[in-house]
């Protein structure tokens, strides 16, 4: 889900990794256009806002499992709500993912990451002076078709919509995170400077994110199989993953917060300054340099040509 340009053909979308653990997961492969497009916020339009409601909705109720093919050059996640296994995907390997995550998945009942994200959204939004008189909420939700409903009921000049979603990496060494964020107006004069936006209402802002984080004290070697692997997540009650999975929506809500601030022109492509410091990352057996707009917190954060903001740690 992107917004429409008439920019250059859009290349094919894959899995990216840095390290060993960032990705780009299904979630954002799956959502239709290849690449992302980011819409920053103009500066001017700021000054129109006069009230937000900030909805967050969580499409899924149990944590998937990112899982890559034979090839390497795709991945697909699954769980029990809005689920599906990418095409090409070894049905075998799928089918042992599965069953393993299943104590991890018992080990998180009663977990509730949407309270995590809205404490994290509440202290990071809250300086930013444009903001005003934000109220958040999350929910669970089907699909997109809600978010006309939110904007027409919520009651304030821009809704602010964040869709998440969580799922192990595919040796299940950490958490990934991801986000699609976009930023609507529901009254004139702010509607006239919307950018449209496919299968959503119009957007004054829009991007996606992506952040992972390693279980804490992941041992070296590694656990042999997923089974062994999924035993570190469930011991103490789930207590690491719990903890894993909140560190990873708190940088979330990081992200966004700065992300919203940040300027930038409408074209498809994101110029870094000259002499930027970069990251190298690996894509499609590509071994990228992506610039580091951001330090701190023990992580960097590198924006793609596309826009994509991605969290990695130092």
């Amino acid at each position: 889900m992107r917004p429409n340009s008439a920019a250059a053909p859009t290349p094919a979308r894959r899995p990216w990794q840095a390290g060993s653990v960032l990705l780009i997961t299904a979630t954002l492969l799956a959502i239709g256009c290849a690449k992302p497009t980011r819409v920053p916020l103009r500066a001017e339009l700021r000054t129109q806002i006069n009230s937000v409601k900030t909805m967050a909705g969580f499409q899924q109720q149990e944590i998937g499992s990112t899982i890559n093919s034979a090839q390497g050059a795709t991945a697909g996640q699954f769980g029990l709500i809005g689920a599906f296994v990418e095409m090409g995907i070894d049905s075998s390997r799928t089918k042992s993912a599965e069953s393993a995550i299943v104590p991890v998945r018992n080990a998180l009942i009663g977990y509730d990451p949407g309270t995590t994200l809205a404490a994290a959204l509440k202290n990071e939004l809250a300086p930013l002076a444009w903001l005003k008189g934000n109220t958040i909420e999350v929910k669970a939700v089907g699909d997109t078709t809600v978010v006309q409903g939110w904007l027409e009921k919520c009651g304030a000049d821009v809704l602010l919509v964040i869709r998440p979603n969580y799922s192990l990496t595919p040796k299940f060494d950490g958490v990934l995170v991801t986000a699609e964020v976009s930023l609507h107006p529901r009254n004139a004069p702010l509607t006239e400077a919307q950018r449209p936006l496919d299968k959503l209402p119009g957007v004054l802002y829009y991007n996606d994110f992506t952040t992972t984080h390693t279980l804490a004290d992941w041992p070296s070697p590694a656990p042999k199989d997923l089974e062994e692997a999924a035993k570190l997540w469930s011991a103490d009650k789930g207590q690491k993953g719990r903890a894993v999975v909140d560190a990873g929506m708190a940088e979330l809500a990081r992200m966004i917060a700065y992300d919203l601030e940040q300027p930038g022109s409408t074209e498809d492509r994101y110029e870094a300054p000259a002499g930027a410091k970069t990251v190298r990352v690996n894509w499609k057996g590509y071994n990228q340099a992506v610039p580091v707009v951001h330090e701190g917190n023990g992580r960097v954060w590198a924006r793609h040509s596309w826009g994509s903001l991605y969290s990695l740690k130092q």
